[in-house]
């Protein structure tokens, strides 16, 4: 769930090592330095939480949010962590409030790349564009019928667009 932020950190420091970039759902970090710490402690509030139910519990209640849409929060339960305190642990350590802000360092980022989200998840359909806009050769693309999880809800769709992409990079 955390792996376009880590893409993009890859990006950032070690641009060389990668020939293409696409991230799904994907953030460049939170400008504001109030809503940054706002969000860090959310996270570590949320931290708490994880712990107090562990991780299944918490997974089902997280999937249950308007942003999954109707993704059945049961769909990947087999490949869960059962491991509340490592999942406590990464809410914290890879928060948006403790990420850093990605735009200067990835501007000059010039592998082609190609943000996608879901067309109803307004936050991150911003976001794509604002990866797009921020690289030298970006693109932003909206799966259509998807929310957060739009590789999940709409796979087609999704791994079309991504084909096209490195097919024309």
């Amino acid at each position: 769930p955390m792996g376009g932020r880590i893409a993009l950190h890859l990006a950032a420091e070690h641009p060389a090592s990668l020939t293409h970039l696409v991230t799904i759902g994907a953030t460049m970090g939170i400008r504001d330095d109030q809503e940054r710490h706002e969000r860090t402690l959310r996270d570590a509030s949320l931290a708490l939480h994880i712990r107090e139910i562990g991780s299944t519990a918490f997974l089902d209640e997280w999937l249950e949010q308007p942003m999954f849409g109707d993704l059945d929060p049961t769909f990947e339960r087999d490949f869960r962590s059962r491991d509340a305190d490592g999942l406590a642990r990464s809410v914290v350590s890879l928060s948006p409030g403790r990420q850093r802000l990605f735009d200067d360092s990835l501007s000059t980022f010039g592998q082609p790349t190609l943000a996608l989200a879901g067309e109803f998840d307004s936050k991150y359909v911003n976001e794509a564009q604002r990866i797009a806009t921020v690289v030298r050769r970006g693109t932003s693309k909206n799966v259509p019928g998807a929310h957060h999880a739009a590789h999940i809800e709409n796979p087609d769709a999704a791994s079309q667009f991504v084909l096209a992409f490195l097919s024309a990079s």
